[in-house]
């Protein structure tokens, strides 16, 4: 069966480690929206710094706002220049496992509870 997924392909000079941390809020904010049972569940997305990739399975609600949320916040921050989107269909499982899952929670928590604030 397969899977429907955005691809994002990020720009040279875009610092990955703030890719992460917009991801990072995306799913912070859909987590408020839907609950954390509903990302354990379906959330399923992918970040490779090294290949400079993003990958988000959309083929649930849950991942669709997901996909939006984080589009969104790339388009603020560095501009529609900076990485490109396509939708693709694949057979290929995006897995993100429990233990991942809860390291982006634990590292989301730590974003937001930071003493450093950049304006």
């Amino acid at each position: 069966m397969n899977k429907t997924i955005y691809h994002y392909q990020i720009k040279d000079g875009i610092l990955m480690s703030a890719v992460k941390d917009s991801l990072l809020i995306s799913i912070m904010a859909v987590e408020s929206l839907f609950g954390r049972s509903r990302i354990n569940l379906e959330a399923r997305f992918r970040l490779e710094k090294m290949n400079r990739v993003c990958i988000i399975d959309v083929g649930t609600l849950i991942g669709e706002t997901i996909a939006r949320v984080f589009t969104g916040l790339l388009i603020r921050e560095f501009g529609e220049q900076a990485f490109k989107v396509e939708r693709m269909e694949t057979s290929v499982e995006v897995e993100t496992t429990a233990e991942e899952l809860e390291s982006v929670m634990r590292d989301a928590h730590a974003l937001l509870t930071s003493d450093t604030v950049e304006i």
